[in-house]
């Protein structure tokens, strides 16, 4: 072999390589008897070529784009190089969250299964997730590799609801106050990262007529006597510092939905005063001031995109509203 005797004088050999590379098996005849080199006959070399093996190499995983949005998607790819000796490669895609479709080299991650605290939006929100390739070959060898998407769950603005008020009113009725002093202002000390946007809407009756003054504040007198009731500070009133409230009034407009605080028909609500009490909730329905909870330093919704600081002095003169 490669011009070196190995093996006993036989007609079989077995030959068990040691190393990869080319070889030459070759085999030679000759007449024991015979006392002349010469008489001997060699038949034809074989060429026989041993492949090397190693287990998989595994040059690392790639995503496009490596930050996402929950349930955006992502496409990856993992290099990955046999030996001569591996044969087919299979490859296995894992996430610590998420989804991965296909098979092969090349896949597609879903974030949409990545979990986040839904109850907080107040606050933008991280999260790693670790993908890994596992690539193996016909003889079991294989080799991994991993790299890290991010994905970005950004906070949100939260219509908490509306309150309503009696037609041609702006005075924040005993319902509405429970509203705002029992659910929304420990909402808004427990979490001081929110603002409170109030955006004040009167509905078409309450429009003016032509070359009348009647009414032409209601919206804005909704929203301060809301204000004031969350500022004012003193008796039922609470004490949010006012430079958290921001507020528009957009007349007749109702350009979002109405969303029904838990405390509407006064007839499930405090008793009222005479002139305070709502009957009729679907009447009564945009003759409100709508509740917002806004991140700090986050764009306003569209819903209330004109807001601004009230005037302190006015809230001060209001002071709490009975």
């Amino acid at each position: 072999m490669n011009g070196n005797n190995q093996g006993g004088n036989s007609p079989e050999y077995t030959f068990t390589p040691t190393s990869s590379g080319d070889f030459r098996v070759g085999l030679r005849v000759s007449d024991t008897a015979s006392a002349n080199a010469a008489d001997a006959v060699d038949a034809n070399p074989v060429s026989i070529h041993v492949g090397s093996y190693s287990p998989p190499a595994v040059s690392g995983v790639t995503a496009n784009p490596s930050q996402l949005t929950p349930g955006q998607t992502a496409a990856l790819n993992v290099n990955a190089r046999g030996s001569e000796c591996s044969g087919a490669l299979t490859y296995n895609w894992a996430a610590s969250e998420g989804t991965i479709a296909g098979t092969g080299p090349n896949v597609q991650y879903n974030s949409g299964s990545v979990s986040f605290n839904q109850g907080d939006r107040s606050r933008p929100q991280s999260k790693q997730v670790t993908v890994t390739a596992t690539v193996t070959d016909s003889k079991g060898g294989s080799g991994t590799a991993s790299t890290n998407l991010t994905i970005n769950l950004s906070a949100e603005a939260k219509h908490f609801g509306d309150i309503v008020f009696p037609k041609d009113s702006a005075r924040v009725n005993n319902c509405g106050k429970r509203v705002l002093i029992e659910q929304l202002y420990p909402q808004l000390t427990a979490n001081s990262n929110y603002d409170v946007v109030l955006v004040g809407h009167i509905d078409s009756s309450e429009v003016p007529r032509a070359g009348s003054r009647r009414n032409r504040t209601l919206d804005r007198d909704r929203v301060l006597q809301t204000a004031a009731v969350l500022s004012g500070g003193t008796g039922t009133c609470t004490s949010l510092d006012a430079s958290r409230i921001k507020g528009s009034w957009v007349g007749a407009t109702q350009e979002s939905e109405t969303l029904p605080t838990s405390c509407t028909i006064s007839t499930t609500a405090p008793k009222e005063r005479r002139g305070s009490s709502i009957q009729d909730a679907n009447e009564a329905k945009n003759r409100r001031v709508e509740i917002w909870l806004v991140p700090r330093g986050m764009s306003l919704p569209a819903a209330a995109r004109d807001a601004k600081d009230l005037p302190d002095a006015e809230l001060k003169r209001i002071g709490c509203p009975k």
